[in-house]
């Protein structure tokens, strides 16, 4: 894997985490209302399994699933941070930053930096290929 193919893999796996936690939030609140409205209800005719219980286990499932994401995308991170930070030029680490660990998109980026975004598409260019000088 080159270095700009394991930057996008660190992006991507910030971006699922987040959605993962979206969806974690989301079934919570389905669990809130369910559960004051619904207790007793069952699912598929069987008494011993009500919607509120499904509810909860999908959401431990998630939460697991969520723990492991978050060990695998913390870990990409701070190897990808210790990366960033070797580089000199604050604005090669900056775009570095915002693009990779703070999942932005180019445009966002080119506008916390105060730049054009091809600009900003040159400034990445050139902090990928002084990692690259780096031995990364």
């Amino acid at each position: 894997m080159d270095l700009k193919e394991f930057f996008v893999q660190v992006r991507l796996s910030g971006l699922r985490l987040a959605s993962l936690a979206s969806r974690m939030e989301w079934l919570r609140g389905i669990g809130e209302k369910v559960s004051s409205s619904w207790s007793g209800v069952c699912v598929q005719g069987d008494p011993s399994f009500s919607k509120v219980e499904a509810s909860a286990v999908a959401l431990a499932d998630m939460q697991q699933a969520a723990t492991d994401s978050f060990n695998e995308c913390k870990e990409m991170q701070r190897k990808a941070l210790d990366m960033i930070n070797s580089l000199k030029d604050e604005r090669y680490r900056s775009v570095l930053d915002l693009r990779y660990i703070s999942c932005n998109t180019w445009p966002c980026v080119a506008a916390l930096m105060n730049y054009e975004e091809t600009w900003v598409m040159k400034l990445h260019a050139e902090a990928l290929k002084e990692l690259e000088k780096s031995g990364y």
